[in-house]
């Protein structure tokens, strides 16, 4: 299966404020469970790999994108996969690191 990285800007642009946590709600999307499987591990830096269940999902605020998230290794490490509702299919991944992002130490 193909996978797209998305970069650090790619990765904003499906973020809309404020983000809905829906774990648990309407059930699956889309199947992402191939898709995940097919990531390259190259492509998870230090981290990984993603741990087999999903940790959180995020709405963006105008129901565009749902980040599905897998925890991985350092702790406050993410596999985030990007579902595009609208067109029913994902989007692409990215590693959503954020110790590094808030700047505070990841293990704690």
């Amino acid at each position: 299966m193909e996978t797209k990285r998305l970069t650090e800007v790619a990765f904003k642009a499906t973020f809309t404020a404020p983000m809905q946590e829906v774990t648990g709600g309407e059930g699956d999307v889309v199947d992402i469970w191939e898709y995940v499987e097919s990531v390259p591990v190259g492509d998870l830096g230090d981290a990984g790999p993603p741990a087999e269940e999903v940790s959180h999902v995020w709405r963006d605020a105008y129901d565009r994108y749902d980040h599905v998230l897998f925890p991985l290794r350092p702790d406050h490490t993410y596999l985030v996969i990007v579902v595009d509702l609208k067109n029913r299919c994902v989007h692409g991944h990215h590693v959503l690191d954020l110790g590094v992002l808030y700047g505070t130490d990841a293990g704690t």
